[in-house]
């Protein structure tokens, strides 16, 4: 007899993906780790003696070095898995997206939020949200630090929807090619981190994410949930877009007020919380 569709059917067809992009891990080819590069070789226009200006070159100079070098976004993987982070999004987290209208639809953005026990869940939903609730639908790419990147089947797969590698300048470079960042933090900014704001004149956007800090593992459902049962549990999850902040002027307290607007939200939200499962 079929079974019904409901939860249960739902949580088992959900697992069968999950088992299935663990049997790809072990067939796709290791990617290749990106240099560093600084953000002034990245805004600087090429050497005027540099040998690709002499008559019948055949290829011209890149204005900055490719983002191929930098990171491992796959939009083909990218769009295999969007269903399942969808799932996530909308029936297990129950995610209240706010203010997503914050994001600018074009241009250098960077979105700077509260860290969590659940990286890099916390990326994969922010990463959601923007794709599913912006009128853009804009692709995040996002820093994570080696452990994250080095861990065996995870580190491959969030590459490969928008994870990059940090590093003193990573953030810098993306920002140079105009794209969306996600940085994760309970620190201030870095002040070189600003600096590289104000020079590709990006704004930041604070992010405050609630109801993520709830690890949690169904340690005696492991044999009937399978990997299921490693998940966080399904509390509903808020994420709120605050307004962007200006860094043209230099910044000087950018750090204090990104802080600020975060704390601001967390506690609003909390404030607005009935439970950590129905919100």
């Amino acid at each position: 007899m079929r079974e019904p569709a409901g939860p249960t059917a739902e949580l088992r067809d959900f697992e069968e993906q999950l088992d299935r992009l663990i049997d790809e891990a072990s067939t796709y080819p290791a990617r290749r780790r990106a240099p560093d590069i600084n953000i002034e070789d990245e805004l600087a226009d090429p050497p005027a003696d540099d040998p690709s200006d002499a008559p019948g070159h055949a290829t011209p100079p890149e204005p900055y070095a490719s983002l191929e070098r930098l990171h491992d976004f796959d939009p083909a993987y990218d769009q295999s898995v969007r269903a399942t982070l969808e799932f996530l999004y909308t029936r297990y987290l129950r995610v209240d997206t706010r203010g997503v209208e914050h994001v600018p639809a074009r241009g250098p953005c960077l979105l700077v939020a509260n860290a969590s026990a659940t990286a890099p869940l916390d990326a994969l939903m922010l990463k959601t949200a923007v794709k599913l609730e912006h009128s853009a639908a804009r692709d995040l790419r996002w820093l994570t630090d080696d452990s994250m990147v080095e861990t065996a089947f995870l580190g491959t797969r969030i590459k490969r929807l928008g994870a990059v590698r940090a590093s003193g300048d990573a953030m810098a470079r993306l920002l140079a090619h105009a794209e969306l960042c996600g940085l994760f933090q309970d620190g201030p900014l870095d002040r070189a981190l600003i600096d590289a704001c104000r020079q590709t004149q990006t704004p930041i956007v604070p992010v405050a994410v609630t109801g993520a800090k709830v690890p949690f593992r169904i340690e005696a459902l492991v044999k009937t949930l399978g990997r299921l049962a490693f998940l966080p549990a399904p509390t509903k999850w808020r994420i709120e877009f605050g307004e962007p902040i200006d860094v043209r002027d230099g910044g000087h307290d950018a750090a204090d007020r990104v802080r600020v607007a975060i704390e601001s939200m967390q506690a609003r939200a909390r404030r607005a919380r009935k439970g950590i499962f129905f919100g």
